[in-house]
């Protein structure tokens, strides 16, 4: 064995060779250890004297201190390729090897537990990155604990939705109180309009009446109610071009492993992220979200399963893909409150949003 070589085949050959000779495997310690070297050497000068001649405890040490786990098997088999110099047999024989190096290194013996690995192999392949690094870390022996776990993952960043107190029909007070909205920065895009007092003599451009201004007036409201919440196919507002010095909307948004900046569009009723941002593994297959964007012209834009971080709240998301935006991520009324803004040290430019930023505190 080379000082720096792949123990891996070292093994397989070295015990190719004692079966072509045809010696007792109580007698495969006493030829592996002359053929060590380097760090393999020290791993064999480490273990108790009973285990000298005990073959399988020194491989076993081996394969613990070169991290040959299963998953390192599995990765082989999943993306082996073929060499220039290999033939397919070549390539048949490597694949059979890694398979039962995997199916070994975790127990798989009989028809059964070899049906359960392939189908819990397939089920990670399946999930989005963050559930499937959430799900391998703890291990699951089978398929049904695999899918548990990643229930429990998607469950526990589901966003919380407070539903407001109502008082009973009888009059009584509610048992809890409703928390004050919090305050919007001052200079914003959309600032909120006071209430008028009571005596305010102005009248309402709709419909005529004192008392209320346009933008409140019951008559338009009873007019025109409010949509209910999109569904997968529903339209939105896309902006387009560039957001010139709107900084005030821009906020920290962590998708997936990656921090960005997120834009935040009142018009938009669904999240939209940039593909460079989305997996190939996180596409929705024949998914597709309908946008109107200015000038109610519609177009499909495939979907992707994304966990995002908006501050307010986490979770998986389904979100539309879309190459058309004025930031990296637009985010949109299905995410609900925002939480904060970002205040970029430059101004954005018109085809990408200015990557030194400055995060600004909860308001």
């Amino acid at each position: 064995m080379e000082k720096d070589g792949d123990l891996d085949t070292f093994l397989q050959g070295f015990e190719k060779a004692c079966r072509q000779y045809q010696l007792p495997i109580d007698q495969w310690a006493r030829y592996l250890t002359p053929g060590l070297r380097g760090k393999a050497l020290e791993v064999f000068a480490s273990l108790p004297r009973e285990q000298d001649g005990d073959y399988e405890a020194v491989k076993q040490a081996l394969i613990k201190k070169y991290q040959l786990t299963p998953e390192v098997y599995r990765k082989k088999f999943r993306t082996l390729q073929r060499g220039p110099q290999d033939t397919y047999r070549d390539v048949v024989d490597g694949l059979r090897t890694n398979f039962e190096q995997w199916i070994q290194g975790l127990s798989a013996t009989t028809f059964e537990q070899l049906k359960d690995l392939m189908v819990k192999d397939q089920f990670l392949h399946l999930c989005p990155t963050e559930v499937r690094q959430f799900v391998m870390d703890r291990e699951p022996p089978d398929a049904n604990k695999a899918a548990q776990i990643a229930d429990t993952y998607e469950a526990n960043r589901r966003p919380e939705v407070r539903k407001p107190v109502v008082a009973s029909w009888k009059g009584g007070k509610p048992s809890t109180t409703i928390p004050a909205p919090a305050s919007r920065p001052s200079g914003g895009l959309f600032p909120i309009a006071k209430a008028l007092p009571a005596s305010d003599a102005r009248r309402c451009y709709s419909c005529n009446q004192t008392g209320h201004l346009s933008a409140t007036c019951p008559e338009k409201q009873r007019k025109n109610p409010p949509s209910k919440a999109p569904g997968p196919n529903a339209s939105v507002l896309l902006m387009g071009g560039p957001v010139g010095r709107a900084c005030e909307n821009f906020q920290s948004v962590r998708v997936g492993d990656t921090l960005t900046v997120g834009l935040k569009d009142t018009g938009a009723e669904r999240t939209l992220i940039r593909p460079e941002l989305v997996s190939p593994e996180a596409l929705i297959p024949e998914k597709t979200l309908t946008v109107t964007g200015i000038g109610g012209v519609r177009c499909p834009l495939p979907m992707a399963r994304v966990f995002i971080d908006w501050g307010a709240g986490s979770g998986v998301k389904e979100v539309g893909v879309s190459k058309n935006l004025p930031a990296n991520v637009l985010l949109g009324t299905d995410l609900g409150r925002m939480f904060a803004y970002y205040v970029p040290d430059t101004p954005p430019r018109s085809d990408t949003v200015g990557s030194s930023s400055t995060l600004v505190a909860p308001h």
